[in-house]
């Protein structure tokens, strides 16, 4: 009994830790990492639909250090958060950070446009249509914020608090100070 316990408890801790960072409040964030060790990189090739009418696609912010931000259109936190990580992306925005907005599959267009108005998103906002983003990256909880550095690596956070803006603004004083802006 002691040993399935065990293991069903190594197995769900193993599982939990793949999902990514900060399950727990004090834990570090890392970039991800592939099976193999090596960095995990963005797949900026990813079809999304461009909703805010900018005439951009993803691969436009490859090789360019990004705050993504996960949403779905009728998650409350996700409303309640957005303008939150839109102040956090503007501070860094001088030094070449962007930002952009992608919504789950499971938003309609309709609530979409709504919440742009709504919230007057003014990034780039992207539907996840197709349901490629968050079969690569989702972590089953939105909002999730997704920081990429320049060579595509990413730190992915399941939840925006006090906290992991902390955390955020940390990891950014980190990549603008190593690159001299």
């Amino acid at each position: 009994m002691k040993r399935r316990l065990f293991l069903s408890l190594l197995l769900l801790g193993t599982m939990l830790h793949a999902q990514g960072p900060l399950l727990e409040p004090n834990l570090v964030p890392e970039f991800e990492r592939s099976q193999d060790g090596t960095f995990s990189k963005m797949n900026f090739s990813i079809p999304l639909d461009d909703i805010s009418k900018s005439g951009l696609n993803f691969q436009k912010f490859e090789k360019k250090p990004l705050l993504l931000m996960y949403v779905s259109a009728t998650c409350g936190h996700c409303h309640h958060a957005y303008p939150k990580v839109s102040k956090l992306a503007s501070e860094s925005k001088a030094k070449g950070l962007e930002m952009v907005v992608i919504a789950t599959s499971f938003s309609k267009v309709d609530d979409l446009i709504d919440m742009k108005d709504d919230l007057k998103i003014k990034e780039p906002l992207f539907h996840d249509k197709q349901k490629k983003f968050g079969e690569l990256y989702g972590l089953g909880s939105v909002p999730m914020i997704v920081l990429v550095n320049q060579q595509g690596h990413y730190i992915r956070y399941r939840s925006f608090t006090a906290n992991v803006e902390q955390q955020i603004r940390a990891e950014l004083s980190r990549w603008f100070a190593s690159s001299g802006k």
